[in-house]
Formats: structure tokens, sequence, C-alpha cells
């Protein structure tokens, strides 16, 4: 939700730095925003997870264990 007031912040026309401040996030988070919704719209807005750590057992171990 943050995203998407940030970006309905600019189309009201302030700065980046402007509507950063509102939602409170830092400068370089504006522009990777900024970009990912001139890149991607709606889509580009979504966050990305990283798939975490790998896990140190390997399948085969994990039959053994059980």
């Amino acid at each position: 939700m943050r995203r998407l007031c940030f970006i309905k912040n600019l189309y009201q026309g302030d700065t980046r730095e402007q509507a950063g401040r509102r939602v409170g996030i830092s400068r370089s988070t504006t522009h990777r925003w900024a970009l990912a919704w001139n890149n991607g719209g709606v889509k580009g807005l979504r966050p990305r997870f990283g798939s975490g750590r790998p896990p140190k057992l390997t399948p085969p171990t994990v039959e053994r264990t059980l």
C-alpha cells in the first residue's frame, strides 16, 4: 500500500523526495520504486521475496532421517 501511496503522491505533484518523506522511505528506495513503476506499472511495484537460504540437508538425507 505504501508503494501505491508513494506513486499517488508523485502524480499529485510531489517530488520524489517529498513523496518518499510522506510514506517514510529513503531516497534510494524512492528511486527504485519510481523505476519499478515506470518499467512495470502495478506489477513492477509488487515486492519480490527471495527464496531464502538453501537447505543444508539433501532430500536423500531427509528421507533417511524420517
